[in-house]
Order: C-alpha cells, then structure tokens, then sequence
C-alpha cells in the first residue's frame, strides 16, 4: 500500500467501508424479508384457520341445538324457525370446512397431523348429514318420538365424536400457531444479534483501515531522509 498514491489509498478505504455497509443492508434486508413471511403466516394463515374452525365449531353447536328443539316442538310453526338455522348451520360448516381445506393444502406449510384431522372431521360430519336429514324429516311428519330416539341412538354418539375432534384439531392449531410465532421470535433475535455484530466488524475494520491509512500517509513524515531531498529556499 505504501508504493500507492494518497489519493488511491484514501479511495481504496472509503470503498472497503462502502462494500461493507451494503453488505450490513443486504443481510438486514435478507432477514427482514424471512421475518416478514413468518410474521405473515402466523398472521395470515395461523390466526385464520383457529378462526375457521372456531367459526365451524359454533355452526355445529348451533345444528345440534337447533335438531334438539326440532324435537321437542310440534308446532309447524315454532319448527320453521329452527330448521332454517338448521339448513344456515350445515351451510357454514360446509364452506368453513372447504376453506380448512384450502389452507391445509400446502404440504409446505401445514403439517400431516392437521390435514388428517381434518379429513377426519370431514368424514364425520358426512355420517352426520343423513341423521340430520333424517331428523328433520320426521318432525316435519309429526314424528317426534321416532326424531328423539335418532337423536338418542344417532346424532348423539356421532356429534361427541366431531365434538372431540374439533377440540383435539383446535388444540393442535393452537400449537402449531405457538410455535411458528416463537420461531418468528427467534428468528428477529437472531437477526438483531447478526447485525450488531457485523456492525461490530465493520467498525473494527474500519478503525484498523483507518489507522493504516493515516500511518501510511505520516509514517514517511518522520523519515529523516525524506527532509535531506527538501532544498530549503535561499536566504
């Protein structure tokens, strides 16, 4: 370095510290764009599939409730009422159970044990559509007793087993959920800890780059032999 020119060695210095503040900010952006998408998918798509299921959830609760009453009024009139929020109730638990669907289908982002889950809700709830239907029809024919034992020998059974299929699915969701925000939290800590210390690189490079730069310039100042070559004016 000290056969080069002050010039060239001042811009040498100046590119070595631009060089590494556009590598300080291409990681920087690098890690925020990876904590982007995590933050993004627990956001976006965690919170949205507990949201679905919850909002299936309370559609069947809504049914059973609603098949319940069914029996135990005989009034056409009171049962219109009730077999309406039954028909409203399978409507939502269809589409929140397709938009499950849609969500579990990225083998990329949801696990195995989810979509399983939910082909097994689904195959429940197609066992109960019948019994349903079946219901209905026999209140609507003045069949309450008959609707009531269904109800006793088959909804009933069927509708704990999708009670306790929900839950166990929720709780999974809740974990899965847990754990991709803890990943996105540690995935924003390790990145704070990866530009501080690249920071720390490039402020002791630059300090070394520095004092290199300056003795280089005024190390030959000092030379003696250097003022024997200066012709001093005439006096």
């Amino acid at each position: 370095m000290k056969n080069l020119k002050i010039g060239t060695r001042l811009g040498l210095g100046f590119c070595t510290l631009l060089l590494l503040m556009l590598a300080i900010t291409g990681v920087g952006v690098l890690q925020v764009t990876v904590l982007s998408k995590q933050i993004s998918f627990v956001t976006d798509v965690g919170d949205v599939r507990i949201e679905m299921l919850n909002n299936v959830q309370s559609a069947i609760n809504q049914r059973a409730i609603a098949a319940r009453n069914l029996a135990l009024v005989d009034d056409p009139e009171f049962q219109k009422a009730d077999i309406e929020l039954v028909k409203v109730s399978q409507i939502k638990i269809d589409q929140g159970l397709a938009k499950l669907a849609t969500l579990l289908s990225n083998p990329e982002t949801s696990s195995a044990e989810a979509r399983a889950m939910l082909a097994k809700l689904r195959a429940l709830e197609a066992r109960y559509m019948p019994v349903a239907v079946n219901i209905v029809e026999l209140v609507t024919t003045q069949k309450s007793y008959d609707a009531i034992q269904v109800i006793k020998r088959d909804c009933m059974p069927l509708l704990i087993q999708i009670t306790e299929n929900v839950l166990a699915f929720e709780k999974l969701l809740n974990t899965e959920a847990t754990a991709n925000a803890d990943s996105a939290q540690s995935s924003a800590q390790n990145a704070k800890w990866i530009l501080l210390i690249m920071s720390a690189i490039s402020l002791l490079v630059g300090a070394v780059l520095g004092w290199r730069l300056v003795t280089s310039i005024t190390r030959p100042l000092t030379d003696p032999s250097m003022w024997r070559s200066v012709s001093l004016p005439a006096t």
